[in-house]
């Protein structure tokens, strides 16, 4: 990640009732995780297993795309 900003909004979450929606927020990545996102993820969930009144986590993707693993090097982003 580039910058601070960057790294604060990686991973998103939203609380709405019993339900905390979860958001890869690296489009430009494909939602590639890294180290920091999978730290990231693993606070999310933490969260969520803390929290007696939420029930249900939903794990998404910004921008169309879920998820590519491994991240793969700048050059390849721009592939398309």
């Amino acid at each position: 990640m580039n910058t601070a900003h960057e790294a604060s909004t990686a991973v998103l979450h939203e609380r709405r009732g019993g339900v905390l929606t979860i958001t890869l927020n690296r489009p430009a990545q494909k939602n590639a995780v890294d180290h920091e996102v999978a730290a990231r993820l693993a606070s999310a969930s933490d969260q969520l297993d803390a929290d007696p009144e939420l029930s249900v986590g939903v794990l998404t993707g910004a921008g169309g795309v879920f998820n590519r693993l491994p991240p793969q090097p700048a050059s390849d982003s721009q592939e398309q």
